[in-house]
């Protein structure tokens, strides 16, 4: 009984260990864009999760993710002046952050996108 015990407690250990730690980096992003115009920040790398907080004046403001290697991601918007997001991605792609202005007149935004990196 004791060697199965100590077996468990071994391979459990073993299991814990192997698993990488997911360090979590905020990202300061900010500025204006003028209508129908975007801006990407990245590349980033190894990325398993992305939140993204963003106060802004204007018209409407999207954010999201769009993968480095096809331009494909997701994105949500919003016209209240404030815009909270959160996504799980891929952690094998790197990723852009995306902010994009669907509005037909310029929006400014701050706020950060937080990376959970393994």
């Amino acid at each position: 009984m004791s060697r199965i015990l100590l077996l468990f407690i071994v391979l459990t250990f073993l299991i814990i260990a192997a698993e990488p730690d997911v360090t979590r980096v905020e990202v300061p992003i900010s500025g204006t864009l003028s209508a129908s115009a975007s801006r990407l920040y990245g590349p980033y790398s190894s990325v398993t999760a992305v939140t993204i907080s963003l106060d802004f004046k204007g018209g409407e403001l999207c954010a999201g993710y769009v993968y480095a290697d096809d331009f494909k991601g997701e994105y949500s918007c919003s016209t209240s002046g404030r815009l909270y997001v959160s996504y799980s991605v891929d952690w094998t792609r790197d990723v852009y952050i995306l902010v994009y202005n669907p509005s037909s007149s310029s929006v400014s935004y701050s706020g950060t996108a937080t990376l959970y990196i393994w």
